[in-house]
């Protein structure tokens, strides 16, 4: 039987993912071989089917791309991101509207806190596309500058989504209560649903609709790309994992926890998971320090990260 691999490929044209099932890797988008070229760097397998190779005590192995023994046994590494992500370490946000060709990957606000007297101080960290968070390290070079009753938070922000009127009653989505009431915009109706072409506002799916988790009733009306944060009508409305909402929700990670005054000056955190931050500048990353004490402080921090492109 002959051995056939799912391909997984980046389209530069369609901008998309698309998968193929083929014997050799494709040099082409299967969707238009004439005119779409892909990104040969992104291209992943995912499954695999047929004859498979043996070991040499004869017990079938799966050949993937992926470091392997010389008998094709695969070298097993813990990698906590998702296929095709890469490693980012990075003591800094992006810059969410860099001039080309520079990405502004990591030319954003750095993690950096020179305080001079008690008060509050945040640092916003914003990315172009999404990013899986892993772990980090905040630390400071003079212990002694900190008191216990001087704290840190650690939280992400999501934009609130942003709907217009259509006067016509022809918009993409309503505006309803927890209850699905529809409504116009106020402090009970925030929730953003879908609408068949007969609504009575718009949303711009490409720039003002930031995504919130459904939490675990898995009760939202949209779906949302991974890799490239595309938000659309969930095919499961009332059933999906992510809602559109008018408020600003903050989801904190870390809160209210001392700051490093420890001799060694740092904070540590390590995790076995990674958690998908997203929508770019829509969701941004928050540190903020609530000094207590009086007198200059300083301290900094860097973030380990996955994500599809580290230039």
């Amino acid at each position: 039987m002959t051995i056939v691999h799912n391909w997984k490929l980046w389209c530069d044209t369609e901008g998309a993912f698309v998968t193929i099932w083929a014997e050799q890797e494709p040099t082409v988008c299967p969707n238009d071989p004439s005119g779409h070229s892909i990104d040969a760097s992104k291209t992943v397998v995912q499954e695999t089917t047929g004859t498979e190779p043996t070991t040499s005590e004869g017990t079938p192995v799966v050949s993937l791309d992926a470091p392997h023994e010389d008998d094709k046994r695969l070298v097993v590494v813990n990698f906590p991101g998702s296929e095709g992500s890469m490693l980012y370490v990075t003591g800094a946000g992006d810059d969410p509207n860099p001039t080309p060709p520079a990405s502004g990957r990591g030319d954003g606000d750095m993690i950096i806190f020179d305080v001079a007297d008690a008060g509050e101080s945040t640092v916003e960290l914003k990315y172009n596309e999404p990013v899986e968070l892993h772990d980090g390290r905040l630390f400071v070079p003079d212990p002694s500058q900190w008191d216990i009753y001087d704290r840190w938070d650690f939280a992400v922000v999501i934009a609130a989504s942003t709907v217009t009127p259509n006067g016509s009653g022809t918009g993409n989505c309503n505006v309803v209560d927890a209850e699905g009431n529809p409504g116009a915009p106020d402090a009970t109706h925030y929730i953003v649903v879908p609408a068949a072409g007969n609504g009575a506002y718009d949303i711009d799916l490409d720039n003002d609709a930031a995504p919130v988790p459904a939490g675990k009733s898995q009760a939202g009306y949209w779906d949302v790309d991974k890799d490239t944060g595309e938000v659309t009508a969930s095919t499961t409305p009332g059933a999906a994992r992510w809602h559109l909402l008018l408020v600003s929700p903050r989801i904190y990670i870390m809160k209210n926890l001392p700051m490093p005054c420890h001799p060694t000056g740092l904070f540590d955190f390590d995790a076995y998971k990674a958690e998908w931050i997203g929508m770019g500048p829509l969701w941004q990353i928050d540190i903020k320090i609530n000094r207590q004490s009086t007198g200059p402080g300083k301290a900094a921090g860097w973030l380990v990260l996955f994500r599809g492109d580290t230039t």
